[in-house]
């Protein structure tokens, strides 16, 4: 069972002191992006929903977890799309603007197990 905790949604992270925010959806896929990438080669659902729009992005690296976007971003040109939430902690400090095009929000669900007796 789960239960529904919030909703976010997604922004794009980078470092004002290197690059300004996409102007556009053309200067967003021109643009070097970093990922997270979960094993076996899941990408997070924002790629894949992108994808399916045929939004186009390279990727220039990719981690395995959110903790590892920061050292890319800082002091790059790089472009990381992910939840918004992580603005107040692991990427806080980083620039943020709106994707150039809607995405839809993301739920966020909490696994509710049953007492073993």
């Amino acid at each position: 069972m789960q239960r529904r905790l919030f909703t976010d949604r997604y922004v794009v992270y980078f470092d004002a002191a290197v690059r300004s925010a996409p102007a556009d959806l053309a200067e967003y896929q021109g643009a070097d992006h970093v990922t997270v990438v979960y094993e076996p080669r899941r990408p997070i659902d924002v790629d894949d929903r992108l994808a399916e729009r045929g939004v186009q992005r390279r990727f220039v690296a990719s981690v395995p977890g959110f903790a590892g976007i920061a050292a890319f971003l800082r002091g790059s040109a790089l472009l990381a799309t992910l939840p918004a939430s992580l603005q107040g902690g692991l990427l806080r400090g980083f620039a943020t603007a709106e994707p150039p095009l809607a995405i839809d929000p993301m739920p966020m669900f909490m696994e509710i197990g049953r007492a073993h007796v």
